[in-house]
């Protein structure tokens, strides 16, 4: 139990998992909108269009597929290309509004614009392993979305993807050019 706590907290946040914990009856969304707009500041629309996606495409392939089939459906490796190209163009207008915000201070600016490049290094992921960005044929796509994600993780020092794809092992199964 203490682990799920843990990683609901690192998720979620501190503050409003103690709301949820002291009245489990409160409005979760009114909640996550308030984590947003602390955590991701003049991002939060933007990382808010970003979650919902996410939540709906599961939700229309919930309904669509056989629950025998569902881990299947929802592998990465078969989510559809226009999609996830779709939510790093949602990330992409967030880090442009960041960047041209002229009323974060330097550090408060470097911060949050980390903090929606860490989102984007999910999707750069699923579109990594994906089978349809290497029967796309666009090899120079493909070596651009490999790129930035190992950047982006080498930027973070991220050495595990996924809880058990390690970047080294990674990066020698989809080497870009």
């Amino acid at each position: 139990m203490k682990k799920k706590i843990k990683k609901i907290n690192k998720i979620f946040g501190g503050k409003n998992l103690s709301k949820l914990l002291w009245n489990p009856n409160q409005d979760a969304m009114a909640l996550r909108r308030e984590f947003m707009e602390l955590y991701y500041g003049i991002a939060a629309e933007e990382i808010n269009e970003f979650t919902v996606n996410y939540e709906e495409w599961i939700g229309n392939v919930v309904q669509n597929v056989d629950k025998q089939y569902f881990n299947d459906a929802t592998d990465p490796k078969d989510v559809p290309l226009a999609f996830l190209d779709g939510q790093l163009k949602i990330l992409d207008r967030a880090l442009s509004k960041v960047e041209a915000s002229e009323e974060l201070a330097a550090e408060e600016k470097a911060g949050l614009y980390d903090r929606v490049l860490m989102a984007k290094t999910y999707p750069l992921y699923m579109k990594l392993i994906n089978r349809g960005t290497f029967y796309s044929g666009d090899i120079e796509k493909q070596n651009a979305a490999t790129r930035e994600f190992f950047d982006l993780c080498d930027y973070f020092g991220v050495l595990y993807y996924a809880e058990h794809h390690p970047i080294s092992e990674l990066k020698a199964q989809y080497p870009y050019l």
